[in-house]
């Protein structure tokens, strides 16, 4: 599948910038509501609609979208559901439900062109917004930006206009530049194309569309309509930041719905009171008058809630009472009323053990069994099993023992259906201490030194300090450091942070590869949405952890061995796969050699870089098992998406999806090896993907407040180098014995 950010940025990069574009909206003495709606679609939920309201006096404009649908759950987690945008001609003020901080500033003047590398709400939005400002502030002759954002440029001053992007032939993109996820361009080499529109109604209206170009499909409709009746705005709300997220215009249901959602989030699991008093609360609500699709979400919310009072009866009704709603009231599918059920199940399973989970589901799914339905096996692949292996293979077992039980389906596809969603449902297995013999001296002397300080050599702090500061002036440093003096006082930060985690040095370093790991690390960042206080405690952390590495050339050269031997194993499963089902120029055998050859060299890069701790030291036996198994479950999503290649040769869009698959399938050795040495640290490792292929690793840990909390810090870190088991290594063989 496209990631996620894609689909967002498209959304809101039309919203915005659509907009924002329309320069001749309350041009008027006193500003001008409007309503505002958004249609988009969306895989795995189908189509979402959103509700929203806007205000403009032609230099100023407010945006705030407060409804979702029909998926409102997913609202939660979409940042534009409820969102408050402020544009002012120099700044950008913004609010998001799921932000934190909830409230942003973007000056004009700091705009980053890049999509981001993660799909996180902040950083989605924001360059949403960067891309969005670009569009509506650039001049016409500007063509160094992509069609998208040069059609917004054109579009502002005309009625009508339209622009239509071709579809990249997939088999023409160098491996290389499917490794790329920042690139804008990648907006104009979206599979299927793209056709950009923009109408303007006899009424008044404005209605922007982006479509593909090839088997046409509406992908986002926005349309911007004056309110019938003139809204009451207040002329000082309107443009006051402290509403931003509270705004009157917005109806107060709607805002309602919000505080229940945010006072949700704040509860602890052991708060029943609280959430008891929140459950009382929204029923009091459900008994007023309220519009369909909001009592849903207002029932689902309270459904959330009673799985934090403790209370069996209270859950139970809920639940029900949210799935007979949505059965009777949401005009839904049968797939995604299957789903939806099979979600309730997973959220009663954080709550009840599994047997009662199934005694409550089982019950309500056999009669949505349809045996006439159910007999299309594309049906079950596409609807259900893809579904399934996203919400929860133990669901989509259920659900296959139904079909079985019914006799829908030919035995030997539930069958292989059955092994597809055991591998999905298997869950990580933390790495167990590798057996005797297994451990290099140099890992032993790792091991040895686990709780004390780092080895002593000759780098001091003031040369560290200087070696940061020149790494940031060579590069240019990040977006919020504009000059040698902010270098500094980044790098004099950086070095405190250090003297927290690993004491004060001198520091066993090589000084020259650590100073090229800096200059990639501020390089990469460049491309990111941390804060400045985010890169300096990653940064700080990454230096102190490198100053415990004992690891030798044998040891780096015996895991690149062992990670050439895996991608060379899974270069040999994926021309099986190819072979199996005659996709032998979709893609060449020449682009699948290019692309694992790439990886390879990139693989080499990280295990020389001090700033990847996790692949440091060869992976012993439980290591290269588990890794292996984790690989099986992501072969597994390449052979279906293979299958459905075969059938739909033709399609540009399957086979720009098999060939991404594929992209992501390469990058899984290092993504997995990653994850399974930090598993059980503490430690959340983010990987941020750059256009070299080569990720910039990121700690998931806004700050240091003091000196304890990095010394928590570094002890999960030291963990990094052979996984959580040399951070207790007698413990384990107490247990093991």
């Amino acid at each position: 599948m496209l990631p996620l950010r894609y689909g967002m940025q498209l959304k809101a990069i039309v919203t915005i910038a659509g907009i924002l574009s329309c320069p001749d909206l309350g041009q008027g003495i006193d500003p001008m509501a409007f309503d505002v709606s958004l249609a988009c679609r969306s895989l795995p939920v189908g189509r979402r609609a959103y509700q929203g309201i806007m205000v403009s006096d032609g230099l100023r404009t407010r945006i705030c979208l407060y409804w979702i649908g029909p998926s409102h759950r997913f609202g939660r987690t979409d940042p534009l559901a409820f969102s408050d945008f402020m544009v002012l001609p120099d700044k950008v003020i913004y609010w998001h439900h799921k932000g934190n901080p909830k409230i942003h500033i973007l000056a004009r003047n700091q705009l980053e062109l890049r999509l981001p590398e993660e799909d996180d709400h902040e950083s989605m939005i924001r360059a949403a917004l960067c891309l969005a400002l670009a569009a509506v502030s650039q001049a016409d002759s500007d063509s160094t930006m992509p069609g998208m954002i040069s059609f917004f440029t054109k579009a502002k001053g005309r009625k009508n206009h339209e622009c239509t992007i071709e579809p990249t032939d997939p088999n023409a993109l160098d491996a290389s530049s499917l490794l790329d996820p920042t690139e804008i361009t990648a907006l104009d080499s979206l599979p299927g194309g793209r056709r950009y529109s923009k109408q303007t109604r006899p009424d008044g209206t404005i209605v922007w569309q982006a479509n593909t170009t090839s088997n046409p499909v509406e992908l986002v409709r926005l349309v911007i309509t004056a309110k019938t009746e003139p809204a009451p705005v207040d002329p000082g709300e309107w443009i006051d930041p402290c509403s931003l997220g509270r705004w009157s215009l917005v109806p107060e249901c709607y805002r309602q719905y919000w505080a229940f959602s945010d006072s949700l989030d704040r509860l602890t699991t052991a708060s029943h009171q609280e959430a008891l008093d929140l459950y009382r609360s929204m029923a009091t609500c459900l008994e007023d008058e309220l519009p369909s699709e909001l009592r849903l979400g207002l029932l689902d919310l309270r459904f959330s809630a009673a799985l934090k009072t403790g209370s069996y009866h209270l859950t139970e009704l809920a639940a029900r009472e949210y799935l007979q709603w949505y059965v009777k009231n949401s005009n839904r599918s049968l797939d995604l009323v299957i789903m939806e059920l099979g979600s309730i199940g997973d959220r009663l399973k954080s709550v009840w053990p599994d047997t009662q989970v199934l005694q409550f589901v089982a019950p309500l799914l056999a009669p949505l069994i349809d045996q006439k339905v159910f007999s299309s096996s594309r049906f079950i692949e596409e609807m259900i099993i893809f579904r399934a292996k996203i919400q929860g293979a133990w669901f989509g077992l259920l659900i296959l023992d139904g079909i079985e039980a019914k006799g829908c389906q030919d035995p030997n596809l539930i069958a292989r259906w059955r092994q597809e969603l055991r591998a999905a449902g298997q869950r990580p297995k933390r790495l167990l201490p590798p057996q005797p013999g297994e451990v290099t001296k140099s890992a032993e002397e790792l091991l040895r030194a686990i709780d004390g300080p780092p080895p002593k050599g000759g780098l001091t702090m003031v040369e560290l300090e200087g070696l940061i500061e020149s790494a940031m002036a060579d590069t240019g440093g990040f977006a919020d450091l504009n000059s040698q003096t902010e270098y500094r006082q980044f790098a004099k930060k950086v070095c405190h942070y250090v003297g927290w985690l690993a004491g004060d040095g001198p520091f066993k370093a090589d000084s020259e590869r650590l100073y090229s790991a800096i200059k990639d690390f501020s390089t990469r960042c460049q491309l990111g949405s941390l804060s400045l206080e985010q890169k300096a405690t990653t940064l700080s952390s990454l230096l102190a952890v490198s100053f415990y590495d004992t690891s030798t050339s044998d040891d780096h050269q015996v895991l690149c061995q062992q990670l050439d031997g895996i991608y060379d194993e899974l270069q040999t499963a994926v021309d099986r796969i190819v072979e199996r089902y005659k996709l032998h120029d979709m893609p060449s055998p020449d682009y699948i050699r290019k692309l694992f050859d790439a990886a390879k060299q990139q693989a080499r890069l990280m295990v020389a870089d001090p700033f990847f701790p996790m692949l440091k030291f060869p992976l012993d036996r439980a290591g290269q098992s588990a890794l292996s198994e984790r690989l099986e479950s992501q072969l597994l999503r390449l052979e279906s998406m293979a299958e459905r290649l075969a059938s739909q040769r033709d399609s540009p869009q399957v086979l720009a999806r098999f060939q991404m698959e594929l992209t992501s399938l390469v990058r899984q050795p290092i993504v997995q090896a990653i994850q399974l040495r930090s598993m059980g640290t503490g430690i959340g490792i983010r990987l941020r993907w750059h256009k070299d292929g080569i990720p910039l690793v990121t700690i998931n840990r806004n700050s240091f407040r003091n000196a304890n909390e990095a010394a928590e810090t570094i002890k999960g870190l030291k963990g990094l180098y052979l996984g959580a088991w040399s951070l207790h290594p007698w413990e384990d063989e107490q247990m093991d014995n």
